[in-house]
C-alpha cells in the first residue's frame, strides 16, 4: 500500500508547488528611476547646437591646421548669459537664446528670474532682449 500512496502524495505535492509557482502574485516592482539631469556622456558636436567645436579639448585636430581668428569674423559683443544654464551654451545663436528665454519663463522660479535679469543686461540682440523683457513682465 505504501508503494501506491507515496507516489500519489509526491505527485499531489508537485502539482501544488507548480500551481503556487505559476499562479502566485508577483512581488511589486519599484517604479523606474527618472533623472532630469543632463547626460554625462560626451555629446556629438555635429548635432549639439550648444557645443562650440573650437573650444573642445578632445576634438580631432583640423586638417587645415590650427584655427585662426579673423577680424571680420569677430562679433562686437557676445551674450554670455546662456552659460548660466549650461556652459556649452555660451556661444549659442539667437534662436537658441530665444528658446532658452521661453524655457526659463516657463520655469518661473527665482533662479530663472535672476538669470533673466542678468540676461537683459548682457543680451546684444534686440529681439531676444524684447523676449526677455516680456518674460520678466509676466513673472
Amino acid at each position: 500500500m505504501l508503494t501506491l500512496v507515496l507516489p500519489a502524495l509526491l505527485a499531489a505535492f508537485g502539482c501544488v508547488l507548480t500551481g503556487i509557482a505559476i499562479f502566485a502574485p508577483r512581488p511589486a516592482q519599484p517604479p523606474p528611476a527618472i533623472s532630469f539631469a543632463p547626460p554625462s556622456v560626451a555629446i556629438d558636436p555635429r548635432i549639439d547646437r550648444f557645443t562650440n567645436a573650437s573650444d573642445d579639448p578632445f576634438a580631432a585636430p583640423s586638417p587645415r591646421g590650427p584655427a585662426t581668428r579673423r577680424a571680420e569674423d569677430d562679433a562686437p559683443r557676445r551674450a554670455t548669459w546662456p552659460a548660466g544654464v549650461d556652459p556649452r551654451a555660451a556661444d549659442c545663436e539667437a534662436g537658441a537664446r530665444l528658446a532658452l528665454v521661453a524655457a526659463l519663463a516657463e520655469i518661473g522660479s527665482s533662479w530663472a528670474s535672476s538669470l533673466l535679469g542678468r540676461a537683459l543686461a548682457d543680451e546684444p540682440d534686440t529681439e531676444v532682449r524684447e523676449a526677455i523683457r516680456a518674460a520678466l513682465d509676466r513673472a
